[in-house]
């Protein structure tokens, strides 16, 4: 700690019943900007994540940081809130963020003799998170679709098969809080004019990997006879994922495993199944 010049103690204080400290946008540019890097034209776009991290299996208390992003470098950490289950109100976890990003927006940064205009590109985040931050409904619910007013029908639960894409949603009518059946209320980010539609983008780990891949696996294991394989044709892609294990390539961050430990495959793995 003395080394690496540890602070002994924090600012932060006490929101939503937990605990709060927010570090700002404008000081992690500064630091860049002091160490004589630069921005192209002066520029610089933003991609943002907010999501729940655990701390303990055994507790409910975790973290919810505020990550920012630009082009080319680390991530940096914005803001943190510390405490049980997530941030309530969102709308004082995310006031300050939201006033600091609206006078950049507005204002940019100055530096120096250096004037630095900034930008949001876009919020990356899981699909729980997305509907907490835009006051929507969850993914499963009838009325979910992020890009269009599709309605699903309920058989058990909210199923889109064979049903043909609804009207386009538009950032105007988000905004103007028009979709009724869709948005819970006015999300507080619209407070500094950030595109609730176009700027929050669509994960593809959720979507492609633990979402589409992972279903059709568990279908083709343990689904309806119209579709599920045969014992020794499970058997046969076992065994081939199995003699793969240990001569991927460096590049693949984990080995092949067996279809009988489906429900532990992580993300990378659904990847590599069904791209490679």
């Amino acid at each position: 700690r003395t080394y690496m010049n540890t602070a002994s103690s924090v600012q932060y204080r006490l929101l939503s019943g937990g605990t709060f400290m927010y570090l700002g946008i404008a000081t992690a540019l500064r630091k860049h900007l002091d160490k004589g890097n630069s921005f192209q034209d002066n520029s610089v776009d933003l991609s943002f994540n907010i999501d729940g991290v655990p701390l303990f299996k055994s507790s409910n208390q975790g973290f919810w940081p505020i990550l920012g992003k630009f082009e080319g470098y680390e991530p940096f950490t914005i803001a943190l809130w510390c405490g049980v289950g997530k941030p309530e109100p969102l709308d004082d976890y995310v006031s300050d963020f939201v006033q600091e990003i609206s006078v950049l927006q507005r204002e940019g940064l100055q530096h120096g003799d250096t004037h630095l205009n900034v930008n949001v590109k876009s919020f990356v985040c899981d699909a729980p998170a997305r509907a907490y931050l835009k006051c929507v409904n969850g993914h499963t619910a009838k009325i979910a679709c992020e890009r269009c007013q599709v309605k699903a029908r309920w058989e058990g639960r909210a199923v889109y098969n064979n049903l043909p894409p609804g009207e386009r949603r538009s950032d105007e009518e988000f905004a103007n809080y028009r979709y009724r059946d869709y948005q819970k209320r006015p999300s507080p980010l619209l407070l500094s004019s950030i595109l609730c539609v176009k700027q929050f983008s669509l994960d593809y780990m959720h979507l492609c990997c633990t979402g589409v891949c992972k279903r059709m696996l568990i279908f083709l294991k343990q689904g309806p006879k119209r579709c599920k394989l045969r014992r020794q044709e499970r058997d046969s892609i076992s065994e081939r994922l199995e003699h793969l294990s240990g001569k991927m390539p460096k590049e693949f961050a984990r080995q092949p495993r067996s279809m009988n430990e489906l429900d532990r495959w992580k993300s990378t793995e659904f990847r590599m199944f069904i791209l490679y």
